[in-house]
């Protein structure tokens, strides 16, 4: 063998070498690596938009005491008989004390508390909205880099087998059974398989930046996830999954929730023509002797008298309504469609995944070995072991990629349907916890 490709193939041996070491690395590590469970309580205690959306429910709670309160009453003091040029107040001075408060007509309070509450409620499932939104881009994330990690290890393995075609070849070579272009194709597969790590831990590091930014972690923090998939079930029955829907989906109830908060608007407009009180008391204190004499009652009431503009308020909060009502519908077959088209991707990829572990993976296995003892045999060319090969690596490939995309349509799931489907009871549990920290 020349010097070239001696050279060639110490530097090939050290980047084996390298890699090798990488792994051991990564073995390392796998103690300290973060669970997807772990991951999801971080993100939904620490993810600054979480945090937005649920000060913003806080606020909007606060309001309902504020519209449901009376406006604050007024006091007041007024002077008569003061004398002309005198800046001082005098003992001939009459002095009136006064303290009013206004009262809306009966039912106008509580309608406005009650659109207050509806309004916070409508905040409160925007906050479970950003929620369940982060709990998806956290798992998508997540099995992003699954598939990422076992693209890595099925290149390493990969690299073993093209090192094993080369020492076959080589042996092949030297008992004059086969051309020295067997060897330089185990090369060039070598390099690709190189390069293509590569392109892999770039992408793994942009998925780690991408999962620290949900995190509220600085991008370049490190990361290790769990090497173990998720065990998900994907037996649901429509009719369970359609009244989780409506009970939980937080687009729909906050459809709901507009519904109501404008029926009660509706209402409060149809009492516009009712007018509100005010009450005052006057106390006199009179100049002379200096002591309350005379107390004045007074109660007073405005005058809605413009027809037209009352009727127009109640006409645009019924029209209101009906857009909402409409709303509501429409939002009700949209979160309808998307349950059903993740439960139908669900259930797709649990059937290709069934058929990977039953007969794809198994087959494709089979016919590598068929191919690398027909080789070995010389019954077979460097070409089809090649070609084995690599049908089985793609076939690997499909196999962790409808994986992670089985999770992914399950993370869809969820989010359709507004909840956790596997009795997630302790992954609530412990994010509740979190919060209250």
């Amino acid at each position: 063998m020349t010097k070239t490709m001696d050279r060639r193939w110490q530097f090939i041996g050290g980047g084996v070498i390298s890699l090798l070491f990488l792994l051991s690395q990564t073995e390392a590590e796998e103690s300290s690596s973060v669970t997807l469970r772990e991951l999801l309580v971080e993100a939904i205690t620490n993810n600054p938009e979480i945090q937005e959306s649920r000060a913003r429910w806080e606020a909007a709670k606060e309001k309902i005491t504020i519209e449901s309160t009376l406006e604050d009453p007024m006091i007041g003091a007024d002077v008569e008989g003061i004398p002309r040029g005198s800046t001082s107040f005098e003992r001939r001075m009459d002095i009136e004390y006064m303290i009013s408060q206004s009262f809306p007509f009966p039912g106008k309070l509580s309608l406005k508390g009650n659109i207050a509450r509806q309004e916070a409620g409508i905040a409160h499932e925007i906050y479970r909205g950003k929620e369940r939104d982060v709990v998806v881009q956290v798992k998508n994330a997540y099995q992003s880099l699954y598939l990422l990690d076992r693209s890595l290890e099925i290149n390493l393995k990969n690299q073993e087998r093209v090192n094993q075609f080369r020492q076959i070849a080589e042996t092949r070579y030297v008992g004059g059974l086969t051309y020295r272009q067997d060897l330089l194709k185990s090369e060039v597969e070598l390099s690709r398989l190189l390069n293509e790590r590569v392109m892999l831990e770039q992408e793994g590091e942009v998925a780690v930046a991408r999962l620290n930014a949900l995190l509220n972690r600085p991008p370049r923090t490190p990361l290790v996830i769990s090497s173990e998939p998720t065990e998900t079930s994907a037996i649901y029955s429509w009719g369970e999954l359609e009244d989780k829907i409506v009970s939980a989906r937080p687009e729909l109830k906050m459809a709901e929730r507009e519904v109501e908060r404008m029926k009660s608007a509706r209402n409060l407009a149809r009492l516009v023509n009712f007018p509100d009180f005010t009450a005052r008391v006057e106390a006199r204190q009179f100049n002379e002797e200096g002591s309350i004499r005379e107390y004045d009652a007074f109660l007073g009431i405005n005058l809605p008298i413009w027809f037209w503009k009352n009727r127009s308020v109640v006409k645009e909060a019924s029209k209101s309504l009906k857009a909402a009502e409409a709303g509501y519908t429409s939002m009700k077959n949209i979160v309808f469609f998307e349950a059903q088209d993740a439960l139908v991707r669900v259930q797709s990829k649990e059937k290709q995944l069934k058929r990977y572990k039953g007969e794809i993976l198994p087959q494709a296995e089979q016919a590598f070995e068929e191919a690398k003892k027909g080789y070995e045999s010389s019954q077979t060319g460097f070409l089809d072991l090649l070609d084995a090969q690599r049908m089985l690596n793609m076939f690997e490939l499909d196999y962790y990629r409808t994986v992670a995309e089985f999770e992914i349509a399950h993370a869809d799931l969820e989010r359709a349907v507004g909840t956790p489907l596997d009795g997630e009871t302790a992954l609530t549990e412990e994010i509740s916890h979190a919060k209250k920290k």
